[in-house]
């Protein structure tokens, strides 16, 4: 089941995904920070107002970001018509979608 699994793991480029996090992880604090300075002449951010912008901020990038890996990996996979070939393996279906 491993096997399988690292197979597809090198089939797929995932340093591209992981730059593209960690450049997002750097960009979000900077934008925030500029924000609260920003929001700071204006009026004054309470705390709870800034970690709720905080968390959701964070969570819209992120969900982008992983929507955008996701339908990236299932159209590759059925244009290079390897999605068949998945489910030709004799492993169950269930165990390949939720494997933890």
């Amino acid at each position: 089941m491993f096997k399988l699994i690292r197979l597809e793991m090198r089939k797929t480029n995932f340093k591209q995904y992981v730059i593209g996090g960690f450049i997002a992880s750097l960009i979000i604090p900077v934008f925030l920070f500029f924000l609260l300075y920003i929001d700071k002449q204006d009026s004054p951010i309470t705390n709870t107002n800034f970690l709720f912008l905080v968390d959701s901020i964070t969570r819209i990038v992120f969900i982008i970001f992983s929507g955008v890996l996701i339908s990236r990996l299932i159209v590759e996979e059925y244009n290079d018509k390897t999605i068949t070939l998945m489910f030709t393996y004799p492993i169950s279906r269930k165990k390949l979608f939720f494997q933890n």
